[in-house]
């Protein structure tokens, strides 16, 4: 029976930090962004748009 490779252990790494003046921008861009969307599902007729602005503000608000 072949022995097990002995491996040092993985150091892990740390988080991605933003900076705190990016993490505010983020935060609006994503509440503007997701208040964007949200109006313009409920007064337009156009389907991609709307759901587009939802994501990006979505993504935007998970950045924070």
């Amino acid at each position: 029976m072949p022995e097990e490779e002995t491996r040092a252990p993985v150091k892990p790494r740390p988080a991605f930090l933003i900076d705190p003046n990016w993490r505010g921008v983020a935060t609006v861009l994503g509440v503007l962004g997701l208040g964007a969307g949200g109006v313009a599902t409920f007064t337009t007729d156009v389907e991609g748009g709307p759901v587009t602005m939802l994501v990006i503000g979505l993504i935007f608000m998970f950045m924070r």
